[in-house]
């Protein structure tokens, strides 16, 4: 960028970072907000699988007419698609338009420990050696599935310290499979998803297959793939990282992963391979990678000096600076370098003969590893370019942990993701006409004036109270008009948006198209039916099962607010007795109520790992048995969940230790000259007169529990298989993973009417039970 800006001094080139992770990216919220609100940077590095659905909804730019430009004029960086590898130039191209220009790219490969495999080979059953009688790794499908056993290691217990290959680990995922076995995602062609293509079958169930050797008996893949969530439950990143520790001695992952190994243990004895592919069928890889977009909204003036941008950044030239300058500060660290691949073949070949090759502190480990890696990219497959593809991506990875954890069948699972994701094509090609936007917002107007109609006409009615009663209530108004703004403009404002969207299909970047109870009816919808009645045997259909699972999640977790509201009980009992530093251990007991969310979340991620962490030592220390799967178990997720919120108690002990201090010993002392224990008064005297408390902390327990979300987003992500797909997490996704907002805000206002029908059930049932003291008979 600094020799842009050189060449270009009329241009200053800022640059902003929106950090994320795999699971969740911010940028593509912003992003989506910036281009709706007509404000967009000039240039956005996106990630290119993303392109598709993008440009299915008119956010970028097509590059076309700058591109031709540049090959009349004679440009000499002229952007040609025979430049670049064919999966990365075609992953951003969409119906025939090229919508971005590719920067990076990548190829997974499969790293092997050396160290591992040399020990494993020692059993006299290992039958892979090469031609010099040295043993190699695997090479196929068939020969992983007959010698991965070889590499698990127990320790006393049973549990798993080693293990060969784990599917699910890595950056791999069952797209690798699937095109190793030939299979396809999408027909392009009729525009339908094929993720129930038999070939992919097949390929889920090699994954599977894998568990079994984790299992004790070594034939259960159901129990094995338990074994290895347990397992991998303490997997960490880093210097950490499990194959540099020895853990696993199979890793997928890109050429990328070579400077996490240059970076924490450069002297570790790996090689590099293919990844093992069915014996009937070549090698192949897919590959991922950057590119640079502009989007919808920017001025022409401004989309030439960022298509001169993109131009450079993607040239040779700028790649082989950029490469010397990554390999001249990781020297400058006393550290080895392996430069990212560019998606251009030219910029490539040259960096690799001209910097890489040429590099005498790389060892040939890694310079054949880079080689391997480079040589597969001709043959890389690239994920389908498609309006879904983000529901695409979702379904092939949930995919493996439903199928692994054993839910149902490799096939049955891909059936029905695979209707899902139809379903949402069908939905975009029979979309509705878009609304004319004139009539909510003459609505609105109408709103707006009947309510000024009625301000008017209050001030006017205080006219008959005199000219004094009609200044006040003026005054009144003036004074609490800038309130009034605020809450029409931003609390009333957006209820009545999302109930108006709530009866739409909306992605933001477009006009809300009207679909009526649509939305209401794909989240509730639910057929039961009758296959007997003696016995009686039945099943239910939904329209949306993950919806439901949310549901269920969520009313789950509704266990939490007893639970929490008795400890919190319990904590203040303790607490209310006057001793010397009670403060201070009240203080101490609320600290986690305030503790940062994330800051307590990576605590409890260690404290709850299945193996080594806190909670299942202590288990096990103190009873002969194995301690819960904790986060890594469909069973335990939940109940995990549950533990961890109990430990903010604290919140509600401050409100339990209000109401305690406002008890009147008297009600004590006279309980105690009757002969009554710590039960009866705890029973007849303490619960009776804190039970306004006790109403307050069940309403507002429950309101905080049916809206839980951080816990999923933070910690599982709503795994394992769905387990912690809570309901506000999956309204999350819908909203902003999937550009759903139409289904988002229905599921709004589904919980809103939930929340109060329990509100008012609650309030209702009160009446019983809740007394307050003073209050007349």
């Amino acid at each position: 960028m600094a020799k842009f800006e050189e060449d270009h001094p009329d241009i200053e080139v800022e640059v902003t970072r929106i950090m994320g992770d795999a699971h969740y990216n911010p940028q593509n919220q912003k992003l989506m907000c910036a281009i709706a609100g007509g404000d967009p940077p000039e240039v956005v590095l996106q990630d290119r699988f993303t392109i598709g659905s993008w440009a299915a909804r008119g956010a970028f730019r097509s590059l076309n007419d700058f591109i031709e430009e540049d090959w009349k004029a004679g440009n000499p960086q002229a952007v040609t698609a025979g430049h670049y590898y064919e999966a990365c130039w075609k992953e951003a191209v969409y119906e025939g338009k090229v919508y971005a220009v590719p920067t990076s790219t990548d190829s997974r490969v499969m790293y092997y420990h050396k160290d591992l495999l040399e020990s494993a080979a020692g059993n006299p059953e290992w039958k892979l050696f090469d031609e010099n009688g040295n043993p190699r790794p695997p090479l196929t499908w068939e020969e992983m599935k007959s010698h991965n056993r070889f590499f698990v290691r127990r320790d006393e217990r049973g549990a798993l310290e080693q293990v060969g290959y784990l599917p699910d680990q890595g950056n791999c995922y069952l797209y690798m499979y699937g095109f190793q076995n030939g299979g396809h995602f999408m027909n392009m062609e009729e525009n339908r998803c094929t993720l129930n293509d038999p070939k992919i079958v097949e390929a889920l169930e090699y994954m599977c297959d894998i568990y079994a050797d984790y299992s004790p008996e070594g034939d259960d893949r159901i129990a094995g793939r338990k074994q290895a969530a347990r397992f991998s439950q303490a997997f960490q990143g880093g210097v950490n990282q499990p194959f540099l520790e020895g853990q696993l001695a199979f890793w997928v992952d890109t050429e990328g992963f070579m400077s996490i190994i240059s970076r924490y243990k450069p002297n570790l004895n790996f090689g590099v391979i293919p990844v093992p592919h069915p014996a009937d069928r070549e090698p192949v890889t897919w590959s991922g990678g950057w590119s640079l977009v502009i989007p919808k909204g920017v001025p022409d003036d401004k989309a030439r000096l960022a298509w001169s941008f993109i131009r450079w950044m993607t040239s040779p030239e700028a790649n082989l600076l950029m490469t010397r300058y990554q390999r001249d500060y990781n020297r400058s660290k006393g550290r080895l370098s392996v430069p990212s691949m560019s998606a251009n073949r030219i910029a490539n070949e040259a960096a690799l003969n001209n910097i890489i090759l040429t590099d005498p502190d790389l060892g040939p480990a890694f310079k054949d590893g880079i080689l391997t890696a480079f040589s597969l990219l001709p043959v890389s497959k690239f994920r389908p370019v498609t309006p879904v593809g983000q529901i695409l991506w979702d379904k092939q990875y949930y995919a493996v942990d439903q199928a692994s954890f054993g839910n149902a069948t490799p096939k049955e699972i891909l059936d029905r993701y695979t209707q899902d994701v139809n379903a949402e094509i069908e939905r975009m090609e029979h979309s509705p006409p878009p609304i004319d936007t004139t009539k909510p917002w003459s609505v609105l107007a109408i709103m707006v004036v009947l309510f000024l109609v009625y301000i008017v006409w209050s001030i006017k009615k205080q006219s008959s109270l005199g000219q004094v009663s009609r200044q006040e209530a003026l005054w009144g108004y003036v004074f609490l008009s800038p309130w009034l703004i605020g809450f029409i403009v931003f609390m009333a404002g957006p209820i009545l948006a999302s109930v108006f969207l709530s009866f739409t299909q909306y992605d933001v970047l477009h006009t809300p198209r009207w679909v009526g109870l649509d939305n209401y009816r794909h989240l509730l919808g639910l057929d039961v039916v009758v296959n007997s009645w003696f016995p009686w045997k039945w099943e239910w259909n939904a329209s949306d099962p993950l919806f439901w699972k949310s549901v269920w999640n969520t009313i789950y977790m509704l266990l939490a607010v007893p639970l929490m509201m008795i400890l919190g009980l319990a904590i203040a009992l303790l607490l209310q007795q006057e001793v010397r530093m009670m403060a201070t251990y009240r203080t101490l007991f609320y600290l986690p109520a305030i503790v940062p969310f994330v800051a307590s979340a990576v605590l409890w991620l260690f404290v709850l790992r299945p193996e080594g962490g806190l909670l299942n030592e202590v288990i096990e220390g103190l009873f002969p048995i194995k301690g819960p799967d904790w986060l890594a178990g469909q069973e335990t997720a939940k109940p995990a969940i549950i533990l961890m919120m109990l430990w903010g108690s604290g919140a509600t002990m401050i409100i339990w230790l209000a109401g305690l201090k406002g008890i009147s010993p008297h009600y004590y002392e006279s309980a105690i000259l009757d002969g009554a224990g710590f039960f009866r008064k705890l029973f007849n005297i303490t619960l009776p007169l804190l039970s306004p408390y006790i109403l307050y902390n069940l309403i507002m327990g429950t309101i905080g529990v049916l809206q839980i979300f951080t816990q999923a987003m933070v910690m599982t992500y709503g795994g394992p298989a769905d387990a912690t797909t809570f309901y506000a997490y999956y309204l999350f996704n819908n909203a902003f993973f999937w550009f759903r907002m139409g289904i988002a805000s229905a599921m709004a206002w589904i919980l809103l009417i939930a929340t109060l029908i329990l509100t008012l059930i609650q309030l209702r049932s009160s009446q019983g039970w809740v007394y307050y003291e003073g209050e007349e008979e």
